[in-house]
């Protein structure tokens, strides 16, 4: 058993607490079967490496694209795990809560824009899977849902540590399954990659252009009423 399967066992006991625990198995539970996918995405990597990668012809392109698909199964769960609240007339953190179909819309240039960032970075640093899982972990559980866990994480208390874990383990799940699979094809495609400490900062940074775009494609589609007030 190596590291990325006992870091998927640890992720397939923590969606499951997440679903039956946390969440007491009701429709929020929805958006976690996302972590037990990352979960088992980890357990079997080996043979789903096995399976996938002589399909592959071009690696950087098809990282690329399992991180938009990715995206999108996850965003559907992520509006599916909030139907209660949004019949309620209660916020929720999407895209749009309109429609699934709106919601996916606006959400993809999101996600394209995450695959772009990832497929340079993968190409242009010598980054591990965990390494990577770190940056988006960190980048993500501080800036996600408008930035609302990140202040917490410091006076909030453990409930604002909590929230700030959990938020990044999401955010995890929704962008870094591929990498696992895609990890030891790119290191053979691009053997002098950077290893620089430059990484770590210049890809937390860069995570920031997704948000630009997404506030960019949804100020638009309002003004063209795509997404109503």
């Amino acid at each position: 058993m190596d590291r990325y399967q006992i870091f998927g066992i640890f992720a397939l006991l923590l969606s499951v607490f997440l679903i039956v625990v946390f969440t007491n198995l009701s429709t929020e539970s929805v958006l976690y079967i996302g972590g037990l996918v990352y979960a088992l995405v980890f357990i079997f990597h080996r043979p789903l490496e096995r399976v996938l990668m002589p399909w592959i012809k071009r690696p950087l392109f098809a990282y690329g694209v399992f991180i938009v698909l990715n995206g999108l199964f996850i965003e559907t769960l992520a509006y599916l795990s909030n139907l209660d609240r949004i019949h309620a007339g209660e916020k929720v953190f999407l895209f749009a809560s309109s429609s699934l179909c709106v919601d996916l819309l606006i959400g993809l240039p999101y996600y394209l824009s995450f695959a772009l960032l990832f497929a340079w970075a993968m190409k242009r640093y010598d980054l591990s899977t965990f390494q990577l899982g770190l940056i988006i972990w960190f980048a993500q559980a501080s800036s996600t849902d408008m930035f609302s866990h990140f202040i917490p994480l410091f006076i909030g208390g453990v409930p604002g540590v909590v929230g700030f874990i959990l938020a990044g383990f999401t955010m995890l799940f929704t962008l870094h399954t591929p990498t696992i699979l895609f990890d030891n094809r790119l290191r053979e495609a691009y053997p002098n990659r950077s290893n620089s400490w430059l990484k770590y900062p210049v890809v937390i940074v860069m995570q920031v252009i997704p948000i630009i775009v997404t506030f960019i494609i949804a100020f638009v589609s309002f003004n063209l009423g795509i997404i109503k007030g």
